[in-house]
């Protein structure tokens, strides 16, 4: 069994004309904690949001806990929804 538990693959978010995020790639394991932390908002809110199932994204894929987002519900993956 795989520690990931937050693997983001070719992530992009676009809203309307504009482009939030591009292209992300991004795996979070088990044991590791991470902190995004800059002075200004930007593209780490959403970055966060797509991380949190809360925001959707335009391109790529996005596996929480094992689990592809748009293939399972998403409230089944939240602490405490079910």
């Amino acid at each position: 069994m795989s520690d990931e538990v937050l693997k983001l693959r070719g992530v992009s978010v676009r809203r309307e004309t504009s482009l939030l995020l591009r292209n992300v790639d991004w795996t979070a394991h088990e044991d590791e904690r991470w902190i995004n932390h800059r002075p200004q908002r930007g593209g780490q809110d959403h970055l966060a949001q797509v991380a949190a199932t809360v925001l959707y994204p335009t391109e790529g894929t996005v596996d929480v806990l094992g689990e592809r987002l748009g293939d399972v519900d998403v409230f089944e993956l939240r602490p405490g929804s079910a």
